[in-house]
Order: structure tokens, then C-alpha cells, then sequence
């Protein structure tokens, strides 16, 4: 089973109040591996080509796909329901992970997040394109 690890994608770094919403920034942060402010800033720049928010699916999508990272289709069951993020059997991948309005990061099958968000859905989801191969 998937496991849970709490993590703000370094958040705590940068700003002493806890924020919700940022699921985002706080997901590709984990993924990517990069700073917090670092990706903070870089979606409000990609944001501003666009006129969206930094947390849109447009927006974040684009910015994903400038470092190489693709879209995968649901992941279902035999039966053709979706699986529960707890039911994914993930090792060794790194992926970001959308739920119904929310993004989380997955880690070498842990869920890397503020919140234990297991028990949702999976809709689709994001690889690094060099590992979609491997799936």
C-alpha cells in the first residue's frame, strides 16, 4: 500500500504562516525538486503569459511540460472505475498526481503532501517523460 509522509515542499523555509491552496506549487516543488519560491516564482512568470492563475491546469501544465514532464490517462480498475490514490502501486516512480482539485506529489510509492489525501481518486496524473517508458 502507498504510504504517507508529510511534506511541504519547503514552504517553511520561505514563509513563517501555513497557506492552503498551494497544493501546486507545493507538488511540483516535491517532484521537480526544486525550491519553493524557486517554482513559486517560475508559475507566477508562466501565470503572466497567460493571464491565468499559477495553480491552473493550463498554467501548470505548460510549465511542466517545459521540464519534460507528460500527461498520463486515469488509471482505472478491470471493472473501469478509478482507483484510490492508496490503491496505486507506484515503486520507484516520481509523479504528480491530481485528484478532484488537488495536486500531490508522489515519491517512490509515498505520497509527499500536508494532508493524507490517500483516499482520493486518481484522475491524471504526470511523469517525467524520460520514465514514461518505464510505466
Amino acid at each position: 500500500m502507498i504510504q504517507f509522509q508529510y511534506n511541504d515542499g519547503g514552504r517553511s523555509q520561505h514563509y513563517s504562516r501555513k497557506s492552503e491552496g498551494d497544493c501546486v506549487v507545493r507538488a511540483i516543488s516535491i517532484a521537480l525538486g526544486q525550491d519553493y519560491r524557486k517554482t513559486y516564482l517560475a508559475l507566477i512568470e508562466e501565470a503572466k503569459k497567460t493571464g491565468d492563475f499559477p495553480n491552473h491546469r493550463a498554467v501548470y501544465e505548460r510549465y511542466l511540460k517545459s521540464h519534460g514532464w507528460v500527461r498520463q490517462r486515469t488509471v482505472r480498475t478491470a471493472k473501469g472505475r478509478k482507483i484510490r490514490l492508496r490503491g496505486w502501486n507506484a515503486p520507484g516512480i516520481t509523479a504528480l498526481v491530481h485528484t478532484t482539485s488537488h495536486l500531490t506529489a508522489v515519491v517512490n510509492g509515498v505520497v509527499n503532501d500536508i494532508w493524507d489525501c490517500r483516499e482520493w481518486c486518481m484522475n491524471s496524473w504526470y511523469v517525467d517523460g524520460r520514465s514514461a517508458d518505464l510505466i
